[in-house]
């Protein structure tokens, strides 16, 4: 998960990480969501502020999470983004199957 001030600026890091083939050669998620806008308030440089962002939804394994944060870093406009990864503690098997699928390296 990561968040940008625009809701443009979150489809570059999407783009790329989102491929119809059945394995990701960058172990990227098969698929991202934009969600926004959305309310922040945040301290930045000791001051208090608000703003509204966008946030973009990723889904990956584990194993190949180091892979899309630097993936996310690379592509994002913020010098010091929010990149977060939130574990899911129980889905359904088809959604889990197909994420695993999904972000296989190819061999």
């Amino acid at each position: 998960m990561t968040s940008c001030r625009y809701p443009q600026q979150p489809r570059p890091a999407a783009r790329p990480s989102t491929s119809p083939a059945p394995s990701s050669p960058n172990g990227s998620p098969p698929a991202a969501q934009i969600v926004g806008p959305v309310t922040s308030a945040f301290w930045h440089d000791g001051e208090f502020g608000t703003g509204e962002e966008w946030q973009l939804l990723l889904k990956t394994t584990r194993a190949r999470y180091p892979e899309l944060e630097a993936h996310l870093l690379k592509h994002h406009p913020w010098q010091n983004p929010e990149v977060a990864a939130v574990a899911i503690e129980a889905g359904s098997k088809g959604c889990l199957d197909w994420i695993a699928a999904n972000t296989t390296p190819a061999q």
